[in-house]
């Protein structure tokens, strides 16, 4: 069954670009847990399982540390989209 039509029968509505966007996150790093287990952070960047959309996971380091240490995770792959007259465009 597609994540659509999921979607539609429990919540009776279409999902919006956020469901495909959860799902599409969810389903990546599932994989690269799957594939990679505990060493799964060296391999983010992995292309292997990105189904629409880039993703430039960096690390993001506290420098308050000596020595710095890893803070958290960051996507560093932004996309900006605009509407003009009901098109949907990205912009550079």
């Amino acid at each position: 069954a597609s994540v659509y039509e999921d979607f539609k029968t429990m919540f009776y509505s279409r999902p919006s670009d956020m469901v495909f966007r959860g799902f599409e996150t969810v389903y990546h790093f599932a994989h690269l847990l799957n594939l990679y287990g505990r060493t799964a952070s060296s391999y983010l960047n992995d292309k292997k399982y990105m189904l629409f959309n880039e993703f430039d996971i960096q690390p993001v380091l506290n420098k308050a540390t000596v020595p710095a240490t890893l803070a958290y995770y960051e996507n560093r792959k932004l996309y900006f989209v605009k509407k003009v007259d009901g098109v949907v465009k990205q912009v550079n």
